[in-house]
């Protein structure tokens, strides 16, 4: 900018610009010199306004200045929840009611070792009276477990244990058994296993039957053994449930009671278990097997 750009600035008189200085004159302040003169010059004298005087109640402290902090915005989309939907209210279902209480096999308490007395059976079980087959049990591989003390046909007293479980017999492929209390054979023995047996295998052919067999380690192995009389019937014409093709049985039918034994002599010195074994197939089932007076002499 040149110079006589600056006079008309500074210069409030100028021919120009008269109407400006005039107007800033009349702001001054009384006791502030400026280019247009001191408070007594102008057009007029200016009254200095008196100052008020005393002392002020209480200085006036404002707050400090508050300072705003950045503000955030968030970013990306805003992903609304789906509207919630209250499931339907709970139906319970109808109250559970058992079936009829249970009841179990009488716990298995082995025998007392036995031993022998002069003129008497070593040991004898009828499956008579209050608390008949004491140590004996009843198992199954199958589904089917007809073995039951009582109910069907016996040979002495009032019962028997046999196979009359499935309404007077035994069931379709059925694998199960009557498993004797632990007898320790004394060492140097003779003795042997009797009993009398009634079967009636007929409506399952050569297909059902059932053998004896005897076990030295408590039940983990079994032998198969052969009593007198032995297994006269047909040998198992076709597999079934617990033996195979050709596996000597008894089967048919027994036509009455049979007086039948094992020789115990190869089992001096050892504890011995016997298990009555009973095998079918679904070609037919009928009164089955029966045991009754056993006995060790």
């Amino acid at each position: 900018m040149g110079r006589s750009g600056t006079n008309l600035l500074m210069n409030p008189f100028h021919a120009g610009t008269r109407w400006f200085g005039a107007v800033a004159c009349l702001a001054l302040v009384a006791g502030v010199t400026t280019e247009c003169g001191s408070t007594s010059g102008g057009r007029g004298t200016a009254t200095p306004v008196p100052m008020a005087t005393g002392t002020a109640a209480q200085t006036y402290t404002p707050n400090p200045t508050y300072t705003a902090g950045p503000l955030c915005y968030a970013s990306g989309t805003a992903t609304v929840p789906p509207t919630y939907t209250p499931r339907p209210s709970y139906t319970a279902v109808a109250t559970y009611s058992p079936a009829a209480t249970y009841t179990a096999f009488p716990s298995y308490t082995p025998a007392a070792t036995l031993t022998p007395a002069a003129g008497a059976a070593w040991y004898h079980e009828d499956f008579d009276g209050s608390s008949p087959g004491v140590g004996w049990s009843t198992g199954s591989r199958s589904i089917v477990n007809s073995w039951r003390i009582g109910g069907g046909p016996v040979y002495n007293g009032t019962a028997s244990m046999g196979t009359s479980g499935t309404s007077g017999g035994y069931g379709p492929f059925e694998d199960s058994w009557a498993l004797s209390p632990p007898f320790a054979i004394p060492g140097s023995s003779n003795l042997a296993l009797f009993w009398y047996q009634y079967f009636n295998f007929s409506a399952g052919g050569s297909y059902d039957g059932g053998l004896v067999e005897i076990s030295t380690n408590g039940g983990s192995t079994w032998s198969v053994v052969n009593p007198s009389p032995g297994y006269a019937g047909n040998p198992i014409g076709w597999a079934n449930a617990a033996f195979g093709y050709g596996t000597a049985v008894y089967n048919g039918y027994s036509n009455g009671w049979i007086l039948t034994s094992v020789a115990l002599a190869p089992y001096a010195g050892q504890t011995i278990r016997v298990r009555f074994h009973l095998g079918s197939s679904a070609c037919g089932q009928t009164a089955g097997w029966y045991l009754d007076e056993v006995a060790i002499r």
